[in-house]
């Protein structure tokens, strides 16, 4: 991980303490964003969603609320874009649901993709959310993003499992999420703060292939 510059800044609008991650090009085409939680720690059944954020500019970007058609994961699409996963034409792709207490989830994003797609744009940003279903421990949740260069990627139950591409790197951290549990209200930030899912950062790449990863710090929600 030589080529990653570490750095903590502050949110000055909301008081969040933040860590920003930045990355150069890596010859990568795809992210791969994992959120792992261990047995009698975390918690048990955590529901991801990971979406393209409103004002990013693409067709799919949506709004944060209860329909969050622009984000992939529980009870709400397993992939998003204009084509299909089987074809490649995807920008999401969620690998499926983990209910047990010691699980990984995976989210695809295709960058080439999505920067082919979208000529007019040179940022694109992806955020991350989470909560817990069924029970939550110590909330504690590791998430890396990982990035790839080439291969054939295939659902290996929730996660994704790549043959003959290159893992390029791998940025990972630990947060703690205590939203949960239930169904709640999804991304309707109106409702009461425990039903919402927990902001848990988001990834920032340009058409160029460089990018940022920003971590929200926030403890619990």
């Amino acid at each position: 991980m030589s080529n990653i510059n570490f750095f903590r800044v502050m949110n000055k609008a909301v008081g969040t303490p933040t860590e920003v991650i930045d990355f150069p090009d890596q010859s990568q085409d795809t992210f791969r964003i994992t959120y792992t939680w261990t047995q009698g720690d975390g918690g048990q059944d955590l529901d991801t969603l990971t979406g393209i954020a409103p004002g990013t500019g693409t067709s799919y970007d949506g709004t944060l609320n209860q329909s969050a058609t622009n984000f992939v994961g529980f009870s709400v699409d397993s992939y998003i874009g204009p084509g299909s996963f089987g074809t490649g034409n995807y920008f999401l792709a969620w690998a499926g649901d983990n209910t047990s207490g010691d699980g990984v989830e995976d989210i695809l994003v295709n960058q080439d993709y999505m920067i082919s797609q979208n000529s007019t744009l040179t940022e694109f940003e992806i955020q991350l959310y989470s909560r817990w279903y069924y029970s939550i421990g110590t909330g504690e949740i590791d998430i890396a993003v990982e990035l790839w260069t080439g291969g054939t990627w295939e659902d290996d139950g929730t996660v994704w499992k790549n043959t003959g591409g290159t893992l390029q790197d791998t940025i990972s951290f630990s947060l703690n999420c205590l939203k949960g549990t239930g169904t709640g209200n999804r991304l309707d930030f109106s409702a009461a703060p425990s039903t919402t899912y927990k902001y848990m950062g988001k990834l920032v790449f340009t058409s160029n292939g460089s990018g940022y990863l920003s971590v929200d710090l926030t403890s619990g929600g």
